[in-house]
């Protein structure tokens, strides 16, 4: 190459500080740039940046503190979903002979409110020709009770829902019969009602699905979530008026199941959980290891400084590959957070994004720690750092 062309250096040179490879001050600044990204590319795949360990501590770093998070808020989701399921978020309007149907089925309508259902026990039960003699509670229900109580395959007609323990003794399910002496009553559909600590009335019983409006019932259950106080006060909108006061002094409300506390505290356990600083910790742990990694090669930078580099080229050198191992590290991190996530009974897409949260601020902190790493780099520590070594 001839001495002083556009491609060389003022020395004479290709452009490069001799015997490193690394381009000259002198060089055009795009030519500086592309070299720049060119040498992290190197250093990462010839194996000089160690990326490979300090990925692997970024999958460890990441994983733990995101997943930490994710698990958190997937124990509050399974309760919060174990408490509506096991009736505690039920509750029950107890009047006797006061409930509108028409109106507590209307409940259903209300936001907090997402389903109800009139209830009254029938004096006679359903006797059954295998069992004569102990015939089968039965309650004439409104058909908003179906969405309280989750009945499979519910259908309209004339036929009956029963509980999960009568299927159970009767070798009956949806869509078979139950021979009576007065004929045969056809199963439309099939509710659980585990013994659970709920109140164990249509544990063992048939409902008969009745009209809202052909009666008056004894009782208007309603399913509130999220958990609500005036949603429940609201269901006295479903009573029948009266100036009896010995009528209006039985009315009482109280919840299905109350074993699991009266109200549900997952809003205040997700706004308290200690984990809820993982993201921040990431961040704080990632500025750390990024600043070490680094600094494990400050030898090197600091030679580089002495070759005339400028501490431009060395951040946006240390940057690019700090870059490569952080973003491959995250990759290797994210399906072992979905599979953290999936394992969640709901909500699964809002957990894993909760737990992506670290990965973010560990690639962030890891940029940072970089850029500290540059900023500590000095030319005059090259002969001492070079004695030590």
């Amino acid at each position: 190459m001839r001495v002083g062309s556009p491609s060389s250096g003022t020395d004479g040179t290709d452009g490069t500080d001799a015997g490193r490879g690394r381009p000259s001050v002198h060089s055009r600044p795009v030519v500086v740039w592309y070299e720049a990204v060119r040498e992290a590319w190197r250093n990462v795949v010839t194996g000089a940046a160690h990326a490979t360990v300090w990925a692997g501590v970024l999958v460890v770093l990441t994983v733990v503190l995101g997943g930490v998070d994710a698990n958190a808020v997937r124990t509050i989701v399974a309760d919060g979903i174990a408490f509506r399921e096991k009736g505690a978020a039920t509750w029950v309007l107890d009047a006797p002979g006061m409930v509108d149907g028409a109106a507590c089925d209307a409940l259903a309508g209300v936001r907090e409110i997402r389903a109800a259902g009139a209830v009254s026990q029938e004096r006679d039960g359903v006797a059954t020709t295998v069992l004569p003699r102990t015939p089968i509670p039965q309650f004439a229900v409104t058909p908003g009770l179906s969405e309280v109580l989750q009945v499979r395959t519910p259908e309209p007609g004339l036929g009956v829902w029963v509980s999960a323990d009568v299927a159970a003794r009767y070798g009956t399910g949806w869509g078979d019969q139950l021979a009576t002496p007065d004929g045969i009553v056809r199963v439309d559909g099939v509710y659980d009602f585990p013994d659970d600590g709920r109140d164990t009335a249509l544990g063992f019983a048939a409902l008969s699905p009745t009209p809202a409006r052909d009666r008056v019932f004894d009782e208007c259950w309603f399913t509130v979530w999220p958990m609500s106080d005036s949603a429940v006060a609201l269901a006295r909108t479903a009573l029948v008026p009266t100036r009896d006061p010995s009528q209006a002094s039985q009315i009482r409300f109280h919840q299905l199941n109350s074993s699991l506390g009266a109200a549900f505290t997952g809003l205040a356990d997700f706004q308290d959980r200690l984990s809820r600083f993982a993201p921040w910790a990431a961040l704080v742990f990632s500025i750390a290891l990024g600043f070490a990694a680094y600094w494990s090669r400050r030898l090197e930078h600091a030679s580089a400084l002495h070759a005339g580099l400028p501490k431009s080229f060395l951040l946006l050198e240390g940057v690019v590959e700090a870059a490569i191992w952080a973003m491959s590290g995250l990759v290797v991190a994210t399906p072992l957070l979905l599979f953290v996530a999936a394992k969640a009974v709901a909500d699964h897409t809002q957990i894993a994004l909760l737990g992506a949260r670290s990965m973010v601020t560990g690639f962030a902190g890891v940029m940072i720690g970089t850029a500290l790493g540059v900023w500590t780099v000095r030319e005059s520590r090259l002969f001492a750092l070079f004695k030590n070594r």
